[in-house]
């Protein structure tokens, strides 16, 4: 698989400048964060014919949560995480249109991890997140079964797509920055979770982006042979 190249060179240097601005320049990260997935959409729009408005829709809640979670307040934060949770609802019912019966050894390991993860992070939360418990758990809940769909995402010339990829650090992400805020606030945590959310979101978006259309391309090439054939 080929990745587009020049737009992996503007995404990595706007992220690069977001990281650099997160302590240096507060005021600057107020712009560029939005940017990371305000140039995936604009990536995700211009390299296909036909978009699919779940993923815009999906991309411009992102957009929301990013810029709700820049503030410190507790009522603003549970608004962003509201908002990536309604995100994770637009990505599931995305991911559901694509259908395999078959999975391979890795898919299912994966799958199992992920519940395995889910599951652990629920069970460490019930002494740590005190009257946030069942909001975080339901996007815990959320957050595992959009992975679970990702890595279910037909196989095509690999074991798993990188959307499975993707959302495996966009998971890795979320949970380390939820460690950070409630259990064990650690400044480089707060890099550890940027830099696993750029590198997520962009496999989710370049995998359904490429691997979306080829899937859709290989489906009409099998419905028009059958149709020939009858």
């Amino acid at each position: 698989m080929i990745f587009p190249r020049t737009f992996t060179y503007i995404y990595i240097t706007i992220c690069f400048f977001s990281l650099g601005a997160m302590t240096s320049s507060p005021m600057a990260y107020m712009v560029l964060k939005p940017l990371i997935v305000g140039s995936l959409l604009t990536f995700y729009i211009v390299s296909l014919r036909k978009q699919h408005s779940l993923i815009i829709l999906a991309l411009v809640f992102a957009i929301i949560g990013d810029v709700l979670l820049l503030f410190e307040s507790d009522l603003i934060f549970k608004l962003g995480i509201g908002a990536f949770l309604i995100m994770q609802i637009l990505y599931i019912l995305y991911l559901k249109q694509f259908k395999d019966n078959s999975y391979s050894l890795l898919q299912k390991s994966l799958i199992i991890a992920i519940i395995v993860t889910g599951l652990f992070f629920i069970g460490l939360s019930f002494q740590k997140m005190g009257d946030d418990l069942i909001y975080i758990c339901i996007y815990t809940i959320a957050l595992t079964y959009m992975g679970i769909t990702a890595i279910k995402f037909p196989r095509l010339k690999r074991n798993v797509s990188i959307i499975g990829i993707g959302a495996i650090l966009f998971i890795f992400s979320d949970l380390t920055l939820a460690i950070n805020k409630y259990i064990y606030p650690l400044n480089i945590l707060r890099y550890l979770v940027m830099v696993l959310y750029m590198i997520g979101q962009y496999l989710i978006i370049v995998g359904i982006t490429q691997d979306a259309k080829e899937y859709f391309n290989r489906v009409h090439k099998f419905e028009l042979a059958k149709n020939k054939s009858k």
